[in-house]
């Protein structure tokens, strides 16, 4: 870089390599800084005389694994919510087999009475199906369940999102102080 002071030279590319370093700390890949602010832009949802009349904006992109808080607590939330409604259905449902049981226990006194004995394995039946299906259900919520807590970091977006702005756009007044010394550079950005 000719005219520029090796130390301000060294002080720039120390700076750029700290911000690079702090996105990838937060998952924050080459490729996602390269897409970021277009993902961030929108499209027009409604054009009128070559005027945007309608901006649908855009989401701010996350690292894999992290997820919107306020999302995450109402999956969370969501999950819980149906664990502890198959769990009294399977309670209940433990109660009625063991008055199904009580029941068949007095078979001895309905012996002849094929109807009824036949009603009663019946009942019996549909209730250890029943109760295996709600098993079932409630195991693949606590899987759901399991898999949201590990595989899935619950992040503030906004925060997250002012974090990469700011850093990106140091990284490009950097890039261009030092690819392109001369160069207008816009005299303060919007707050993103």
């Amino acid at each position: 870089m000719e005219g520029m002071p090796l130390n301000e030279l060294s002080g720039l590319t120390g700076r750029l390599a700290e911000i690079r370093a702090s996105l990838e700390r937060e998952g924050v890949s080459e490729q996602m800084i390269r897409e970021y602010f277009g993902k961030r832009a929108g499209k027009c949802g409604k054009v009128e005389a070559c005027s945007c009349k309608c901006h649908e904006p855009g989401e701010t992109p996350l690292p894999r694994g992290k997820m919107c808080e306020a999302r995450f607590s109402e999956r969370l939330e969501d999950i819980v919510k149906k664990m502890e409604l198959v769990r009294s259905r399977v309670e209940r449902g433990e109660t009625f087999l063991q008055q199904v049981r009580l029941e068949e226990e007095g078979q001895g006194f309905l012996a002849g009475n094929e109807q009824i004995v036949a009603a009663l394995r019946k009942r019996r039946q549909e209730t250890d199906h029943f109760l295996a299906h709600e098993r079932g259900l409630y195991m693949k919520l606590a899987s759901e369940r399991t898999e949201l807590l590990l595989d899935w970091e619950p992040i503030n977006v906004a925060d997250f999102d002012r974090f990469v702005s700011e850093s990106v756009l140091e990284m490009c007044d950097i890039l261009q102080q030092l690819k392109a010394p001369g160069a207008a550079r816009p005299t303060q950005h919007l707050r993103l």
